[in-house]
């Protein structure tokens, strides 16, 4: 379904369906990026919302997955 929508997209502004893709993938990524680097805090995506990871999520990731957000660097995330 995505692959025609990115066709109808690269035929209509002419540009390359590859050029499309990185387009629409590119705040998902930064989204990735961002949670990745142990900064939970929400943020706001035009047009698609406010994206936020829970406490439990980020307690499983640091369990089951190892990853190693520290407890200061979490709970800075979350304050107010």
């Amino acid at each position: 379904m995505s692959d025609e929508i990115y066709k109808k997209l690269a035929e209509k502004y002419s540009i390359p369906v590859e050029v499309i893709e990185k387009i629409c993938r590119s705040q998902f990524d930064y989204l990735s990026t961002i949670f990745s680097e142990g900064n939970f805090k929400s943020l706001r995506l035009p047009k698609l919302g406010i994206f936020k990871v829970k406490r439990r999520r980020v307690d499983m990731l640091r369990e089951k997955w190892g990853f190693n957000f520290t407890e200061e660097q979490i709970q800075n995330s979350y304050e107010k």
